[in-house]
């Protein structure tokens, strides 16, 4: 029996009816990859399959490829979606060597709210014990609630547990958490990966604002109520549009860079971006138009928005009633962008090139 099987029907792997089905995947996977057995490479596991309609995660896939391919250009890298990084896993063992890098997708799914995602990745952080683990950018959520002290307890046991683990955190929040969760780890602290999409060029104010994209979210994350969407429409002077980056269509993983220019085209035809979405507010920047942001339920879009101290046409309202005043402070004067690869991802980076050449980690900020 090939030696898949025998990993497959052994104790340590939840037999279903999806993972017999997956059998003929993971023959095909062996067949397609067998060759860099050998060969040191990057698995890049966790990203957003077909049916995640979320346009900010394949958008973070996009970039973080983009991102690979420029800094570590002689790695191989294997693209493993979420479902991919649970019911490949059998075939992931059989090719993985421990001179492989491991690198999981980043977002905003580490902790509780991450149902689906986070029980994969604490699978793959106890089962991958003797690779180097790159956790890229991540906002951490846990309530204070005894389901979220369970969560976070087994959490902070398996991740303390592995050697050679590095975790990155997208906003200052997530980071003092993961100081108190994991306090020898290797830290690390970077913007959403989709700022690596940046054209780099500078913003000049709209002569006049008449368009406004109100792209709001539709989950329990949102504080909206249904009468702010009802003020926008009735209060913004001029034509309103309603939008969500949650798609109602699949998202193929060789359509994500189309998908996502499509998008970047509709918020660069409008003026103004009103979100309480992260990466609405990070496509408003990219598309060099005005971006008021809204709070969600967590620190996840305010802590984000303090890597825009210094742009002047990224504002933040925690009242709905002062979006207006702030979309004319957001188009008042021209602001010149940082350069988040110079600044961040090239660094980021260079701290993983240090990394990867120790046995274990040590502590960085």
């Amino acid at each position: 029996m090939p030696e898949f099987l025998k990993h497959l029907f052994s104790n340590r792997v939840k037999i279903s009816v999806k993972t017999i089905l997956w059998i003929p995947r993971n023959i095909a996977f062996l067949l397609k990859y067998g060759h860099l057995s050998d060969t040191k490479k990057i698995i890049l596991a966790l990203t957003p399959h077909a049916r995640m309609a979320n346009l900010g995660d394949h958008a973070q896939a996009v970039a973080i490829n983009r991102w690979l391919s420029k800094y570590f250009p002689t790695y191989p890298v294997i693209e493993v979606d979420k479902e991919e990084s649970r019911f490949l896993l059998p075939s992931i063992s059989r090719l993985i060597s421990h001179e492989d890098l491991i690198f999981l997708q980043s977002g905003g799914n580490l902790g509780e709210r991450g149902k689906l995602t986070e029980p994969i990745r604490r699978m793959w952080i106890s089962k991958f014990s003797k690779n180097q683990i790159i956790s890229l950018p991540q906002t951490i959520y846990f309530s204070d609630t005894p389901n979220g002290s369970h969560e976070k307890e087994i959490t902070s046991k398996i991740y303390s547990a592995h050697p050679r683990l590095k975790l990155i955190m997208r906003d200052r929040v997530s980071f003092k958490i993961a100081q108190e969760l994991f306090p020898n780890a290797s830290l690390g602290l970077t913007p959403d990966f989709c700022l690596f999409l940046d054209p780099m060029r500078g913003f000049q104010p709209r002569k006049k604002i008449e368009h406004y994209l109100v792209c709001l979210r539709d989950d329990p994350e949102s504080i909206r109520v249904e009468g702010d969407r009802t003020w926008l429409a009735n209060n913004l002077p001029g034509k309103v549009t309603f939008i969500d980056t949650m798609l109602e269509r699949q998202i193929d993983r060789n359509k994500r860079s189309e998908v996502l220019r499509e998008m970047l085209r509709i918020f660069e035809n409008h003026d103004a971006i009103i979100t309480d979405r992260l990466h609405g507010m990070i496509f408003g920047y990219l598309s060099r138009r005005p971006v008021v942001a809204l709070p969600t339920a967590d620190h996840k879009l305010v802590s984000a928005m303090d890597w825009f101290d210094e742009v002047s046409f990224m504002r933040l309202a925690h009242n709905i009633e002062d979006v207006l005043t702030l979309v004319n402070l957001a188009n008042s004067k021209a602001s010149k962008v940082p350069d988040w690869d110079k600044l961040y991802f090239s660094i980021l980076a260079d701290q993983i090139g240090s990394f990867t050449l120790k046995e274990t980690p040590s502590r960085s900020t």
